[in-house]
């Protein structure tokens, strides 16, 4: 009983986070140290990738194997950000040796600043009430309201038109992003054009062009419209926070990160039109 005892106190996993402060859509790398004998391996396939839709993983796991004596220790690192703010507890994982035996990881904790300004501790306050018209002000506006009512009810008849019957739009030849990724294209302008590529693509399924718009607004009014399916959207959602990461915050992930990343996006575009068809 006390070989067990000392074979379990020997063999340990922890989890921490670096940096341990970051922003909103900061990456962030999590570090997986695990403990054990130097004839025991860390069963990879035990690991399950993060299943919270709040972190986008950037790439991992990434796996360094380091000997000592007659111990050893596994190092597997991911990198990931945070699509939500507060103090956030890294995930326990149950890690599986070659010899049947499981550990539960020691996790730490990760604080994730949303958008704030330096002296900020809360949201801004909302502006005041603007102050009640005039008599002389609210007459002349009606009198201007009965002369352009005309005008307000036809464009609002023609706008409803156009929404109710959508016109077919022009395609952009897609970029090819194997060639650009194989290419000298840095990954800001890879990621780019990935963003560009699922939005074009999506825009024509649905027959409306959404040029202009931020990707919130674009998610919001793709699942508004419908005919696409929500497992659908919701990975085009990660794909677009990811590379607009890549595109402004200067990260630059590696060349397998990226080849995963066009991996998932062909997935998702196939899924559209699969989706498109049943419908």
């Amino acid at each position: 009983m006390s070989l067990l005892i000392l074979t379990l106190c020997l063999q340990q996993a922890t989890m921490h986070a670096d940096p341990v402060q970051v922003q909103v859509g900061q990456p962030v790398t999590w570090t997986l140290v695990v403990e054990h004998d130097v004839d025991e391996a860390v069963d990879l396939e035990s690991l399950a990738q993060p299943s919270d839709d709040t972190w986008v993983l950037l790439s991992g796991p990434q796996v360094a194997r380091v000997r000592d004596g007659e111990r050893a220790s596994t190092r597997i690192q991911w990198s990931l950000f945070s699509l939500e703010g507060g103090d956030r507890a890294l995930p326990q994982l149950e890690v599986s040796l070659s010899s049947g035996l499981k550990l539960t990881t020691l996790a730490g904790n990760l604080e994730v600043i949303g958008d704030l300004g330096p002296a900020e501790d809360a949201p801004r306050p909302l502006g005041g009430p603007m102050a009640p018209p005039t008599e002389a002000t609210s007459s002349v506006a009606g009198m201007w309201y009965l002369a352009l009512l005309p005008l307000i009810l036809a464009g609002a008849y023609f706008l409803r038109r156009g929404r109710a019957e959508p016109q077919a739009i022009n395609p952009v030849p897609p970029v090819d992003l194997a060639a650009l990724l194989a290419g000298s294209a840095d990954s800001g302008d890879f990621a780019a054009a990935l963003s560009g590529r699922i939005r074009e693509s999506i825009d024509t399924e649905q027959c409306v062009s959404r040029q202009g718009m931020i990707d919130e607004d674009w998610i919001q009014d793709v699942r508004a419209r419908g005919g696409i399916d929500q497992v659908v959207i919701d990975d085009a959602q990660q794909l677009l926070a990811w590379a607009d990461t890549i595109e402004f915050a200067q990260v630059q992930p590696s060349k397998m990160a990226l080849s995963d990343a066009l991996e998932r996006v062909e997935a998702l575009l196939a899924r559209t039109q699969t989706t498109e068809a049943v419908a």
